[in-house]
C-alpha cells in the first residue's frame, strides 16, 4: 500500500498471485480521506508541500518550492 507520485491522489496497491503455471498481477487504486490526512500533517506541523503532495498525487521537489 503507498502513496504512488503519478497525479492520482488515490493510494495504490498490487496483489501478486503465484501458482505453479503462471504469476498474476492485479493493481488496485482506493480513495481515502485525503483532507483528513492533510490536517494531521498540519498538527504534526509538517510543512505544507506534504499536503500539496497529497492532493496532487505528484512528488514534488523541495528547492523549485523554496525558489517560488
Amino acid at each position: 500500500m503507498g502513496r504512488p507520485f503519478d497525479g492520482d491522489p488515490r493510494a495504490s496497491f498490487s496483489i501478486l498471485t503465484v501458482s505453479s503455471r503462471e504469476i498474476a498481477v492485479e493493481h488496485y487504486r482506493i480513495r481515502y480521506p485525503v483532507e483528513k490526512v492533510i490536517k494531521d500533517l498540519e498538527k504534526n506541523g509538517l510543512p505544507d508541500i506534504f499536503a500539496e503532495m497529497y492532493r496532487t498525487g505528484r512528488k514534488l521537489n523541495w528547492q523549485e518550492k523554496e525558489s517560488s
